[in-house]
């Protein structure tokens, strides 16, 4: 079985950006996607199933962003829960402030 070609990702991811921004999910186009990319829509859909999964993948890679950099104040969140105190729960609001 033949790998992928790895060097092709980034153009595909960065034009993927562009096209669902400009046009929103619903009006993107696979095609226009690869057309931006300088590859076949067969290169897309050899590395996601569909326009969905493209797009679930940009998003995951904002969600570990967004995860780690509020888990400090999840972390103080859960803390407040357990303890119950209002000041705990200022804390975290804080700490969520602060993110």
């Amino acid at each position: 079985m033949a790998n992928k070609d790895h060097s092709l990702d980034s153009g595909i991811i960065k034009a993927a950006y562009d096209e669902f921004l400009s046009c929103g999910f619903q009006k993107a186009s696979l095609h226009k996607i690869a057309n931006k990319a300088g590859v076949t829509t067969g290169a897309i859909y050899t590395r996601y199933k569909n326009k969905d999964a493209l797009f679930i993948s940009l998003l995951q890679d904002f969600f570990t962003v967004m995860e780690e950099a509020f888990s400090p104040a999840a972390e103080e969140y859960a803390r407040a829960k357990e303890s119950g105190r209002a000041e705990d729960i200022i804390c975290a609001i804080h700490a969520e402030e602060n993110e």
